[in-house]
């Protein structure tokens, strides 16, 4: 016999355990796609041997968005609603260890106070969404696209990636990259409606095959990174002799010549090219030859000199290390005061 004073404690016991099935909804993704993340980290400290994984990964991603996007978008009855649930969810879970692995390599590429740190700034912002699954409904509910663009942007950086990896010169790997992103989206744009198709492609083609181009010194030329840079006296062996960030004007004109040495790494061998631009408070005053560097897994050494310094030398002087694109991999910074 259930008497009036019982039913307020199984209601309370019924919103008690209502309460933890909703934070388990709430939470639970995030959690799990957490561990994953965590996981995802220790395969990249393993080295980039793992990395075909991620591209299978970003590959499920595709397969999840374009073969299977009429069940998701119209499922029928109950167990159409538990497929595209699942898929939903395979989805965000996939986009955020793909997101998660390539953060680390970018980072290592990109130079920060430069363009090339906004697209970290951008993976670590996808990584950081497809984290939090409350955050990632409550956008992808304003912005119908979202996964889309989150996959776009995924593939591409996984491509670039894994073209370079592939001996082939960054330059072109950017554009291949550019192509191959839009050829995965091609399935999905044109299931659009028939008035916003053309729409869709042109803005896709556009975006897709230009827009990484003209923004070629925002992306960092992965895996090519810097892993030192200084100003020094001289370069004797392949090393700084008195490597300096600071220097008189008198100092230098004492000296004569000043060397700028860098230590460029790319864990596989990679074709291209490098070259030195030297810059006075932001303005160019010198670019050095380009040096190749088909072939050369591992790390060497890429050094310059200057003996002209004008009237005038004090103020902020850099020299940046840049491909045959002219993007970015790093730079030496140096001060010249009175």
């Amino acid at each position: 016999m259930i008497t009036s004073a019982s039913v307020p404690g199984r209601l309370s016991r019924w919103r008690r355990d209502s309460s933890r099935f909703r934070w388990i909804e709430r939470w639970g993704i995030s959690t799990c796609s957490l561990c994953l993340g965590i996981l995802t980290l220790l395969l990249f400290r393993r080295g980039l041997n793992f990395f075909p994984y991620i591209l299978g990964s970003a590959l499920l991603v595709w397969v999840a968005v374009v073969v299977c996007a009429d069940w998701r978008v119209y499922p029928s009855g109950g167990v159409g609603r538990i497929l595209a649930f699942v898929l939903e969810y395979t989805v965000q879970t996939l986009l955020h260890g793909v997101f998660l692995f390539l953060l680390p390599i970018y980072y290592a590429s990109a130079t920060f106070w430069a363009p090339t740190g906004g697209y970290v700034v951008l993976l670590a912002g996808a990584a950081l969404l497809t984290t939090i699954d409350p955050w990632y409904r409550a956008v992808s509910r304003r912005i119908d696209s979202l996964e889309l663009m989150l996959f776009g942007f995924g593939w591409f950086s996984c491509l670039n990636l894994a073209l370079a990896l592939l001996d082939m010169n960054t330059t072109w790997a950017l554009l291949l990259s550019s192509v191959g992103t839009f050829v995965a989206l091609l399935p999905v744009l044109c299931r659009f409606r028939a008035d916003h198709r053309r729409g869709a492609l042109i803005v896709a083609a556009v975006g897709l095959l230009g827009g990484p181009w003209l923004l070629r010194q925002a992306i960092p030329p992965v895996p090519i990174h810097l892993l030192g840079a200084t100003f020094a006296q001289s370069v004797v062996r392949l090393e700084p002799v008195r490597p300096v960030q600071e220097i008189s004007a008198a100092e230098l004109s004492e000296w004569g010549k000043l060397w700028a040495w860098t230590e460029v790494v790319s864990p596989v061998a990679v074709s291209d090219s490098v070259h030195h631009v030297w810059l006075k408070d932001g303005q160019e005053v010198a670019s050095l030859p380009m040096k190749s560097i088909v072939s050369q897994p591992g790390g060497f050494r890429v050094f310059s000199w200057k003996t002209g310094f004008g009237s005038d030398p004090i103020g902020y002087w850099s020299v940046e290390v840049r491909t045959s694109a002219d993007r970015l991999i790093g730079r030496a910074t140096l001060r010249v005061i009175r």
